[in-house]
């Protein structure tokens, strides 16, 4: 491990192929509907040792013009507890901010502490805990962050979390 990582957003086309392995190594990855492409993302920034991929983030693909949700983030485990989490999450902020988006949402997995934590380290707000649609019996709290002060976030995350079951 070097003493200095770097980060990029927009990473090269191999950097995504790295990433993308990645995030693939995880047990959710197997459950998901749809395979993993961070080509079609709105932001996905990497840390990066040396030329070695250790972590990505992502803003997933906009499905409206100025909301975005913050999707996936991964720290192999040898770089944890090194701020490498926290400056992902920075970047997509900024990246968010610089880029008109007025609001930022997450969908994280109930009991995901670190993820949870790192949100709240930014502003983030609880929005309330929800089932999945899908009744899998896996519920997700839903957080939320404003970008744009005269946007009426509460208001936005109720269209968002339409039809599921607010359990908190």
């Amino acid at each position: 491990m070097s003493d200095v990582i770097r980060y990029q957003i927009h990473p090269t086309k191999d950097q995504l192929q790295d990433a993308t392995a990645i995030l693939a190594t995880q047990p959710n990855a197997k459950h998901l509907v749809t395979p993993i492409n961070l080509a079609n993302d709105f932001c996905v920034v990497v840390a990066i040792d040396g030329e070695k991929v250790v972590g990505v983030a992502t803003i997933k693909a906009l499905k409206q013009a100025d909301i975005g949700e913050i999707g996936h983030l991964y720290v192999l485990p040898t770089y944890l507890r090194q701020g490498i989490a926290k400056q992902l999450t920075h970047l997509r902020i900024e990246y968010a901010l610089k880029h008109g988006l007025a609001l930022l949402y997450a969908v994280i997995k109930e009991g995901n502490v670190a993820s949870t934590q790192n949100l709240i380290k930014f502003g983030f707000q609880h929005f309330g805990l929800f089932t999945n649609v899908k009744k899998t019996g896996k519920n997700f709290d839903w957080y939320y962050l404003v970008l744009e002060n005269s946007l009426d976030g509460e208001s936005v995350m109720a269209t968002l979390t339409h039809p599921r079951q607010r359990l908190l």
